[in-house]
């Protein structure tokens, strides 16, 4: 077939050379060794073109043209899908969720399963220590992990919660100093907003304060509905969310996890000191010690 195409191409590209010929002024016509040079060049073109058509063919097929799929195990075990690096195995898991609950990190059952509790878990410890917050267990995350210490509160000897803007968590602190638990956050996204009329900015403010006002269950605020509410300072409040971003995200109150919420609610009953900081000393009163 190969051949009855180059045949076919050399007998065209003769044929139009003498018609040419045959009108063009005398003196004017190419001569044999021209001519034969042409021939051979239409040759070689006609090679290049059959090469050309092979090559590009699977090309013009979508299905043979596109990528293969991203590999999405990994995201369903908690492991890496960058493709990169090998996914993690169920007793990576395990032992990830275990570690996180010995150092005092917001955890659900030992199951070897990276739900949202165990996912929220691993992006608070992130936030701790200083690392890309993306939720996602890897061999580097499960690593760090294992030679991990338990969060240390920037305020000690007395009960309270300890809110840190700047890493974005809560920690649940007891009279002996110890974090007790250490849960993700969302805190004022700093942005302006319209609220019943008045223009408001989306800070959560910082200092001294205590829980004065708790609320069971849900409660339709002006801005939206909020779980297990505890009111610390005017309308501020600490309460569950659907959406927790890794991220400052909210009017000014400070968000926790919805599986959070009513525990941390019965944790902290009305009187309940809550420090909130954003990594700068503040000036508490003189029975509240600083470490």
């Amino acid at each position: 077939m190969k051949h009855r195409r180059i045949i076919a191409s050399t007998i065209m590209t003769v044929t139009a050379l003498v018609v040419f010929s045959a009108w063009m002024p005398r003196g004017s016509a190419p001569s044999a060794t021209a001519q034969a040079e042409q021939i051979n060049a239409a040759r070689e073109d006609d090679k290049s073109s059959s090469v050309n058509l092979a090559q590009t063919a699977p090309l013009q097929d979508g299905l043979k043209s596109q990528p293969k799929p991203e590999c999405l195990e990994s995201r369903a075990t908690g492991g890496d899908a960058s493709g990169g690096k090998k996914p993690v195995s169920r007793e990576d898991i395990l032992e990830a969720e275990q570690r996180l609950a010995e150092l005092g990190y917001w955890t659900g059952p030992i199951d070897g399963v990276m739900d949202e509790v165990s996912r929220q878990a691993l992006v608070a410890f992130q936030k701790v220590e200083g690392r890309k917050r993306t939720g996602l267990l890897t061999a580097e995350e499960l690593q760090a992990l294992r030679t991990a210490s338990r969060p240390v509160p920037i305020y000690t000897g007395f009960e309270h919660i300890e809110v840190d803007l700047s890493r974005q968590v809560l920690f649940v602190v007891d009279k002996n100093s110890t974090v007790t638990k250490a849960l993700a956050i969302s805190s004022g996204a700093g942005n302006s907003y319209v609220s019943e009329g008045k223009k408001c900015r989306a800070i959560t403010p910082v200092g001294e304060f205590s829980v004065y006002n708790k609320i069971a269950g849900y409660r339709r605020a002006p801005l939206g509905l909020i779980y297990y509410p505890s009111y610390f300072s005017g309308g501020f409040a600490i309460h569950g969310s659907a959406s927790v971003p890794a991220y400052p995200a909210s009017h000014g109150c400070v968000r926790v996890p919805m599986f959070a919420a009513r525990q941390l609610s019965e944790m902290t009953p009305i009187g309940t000191i809550v420090i909130v900081h954003d990594d700068k000393p503040l000036t508490l009163r003189e029975s509240i010690p600083a470490a």
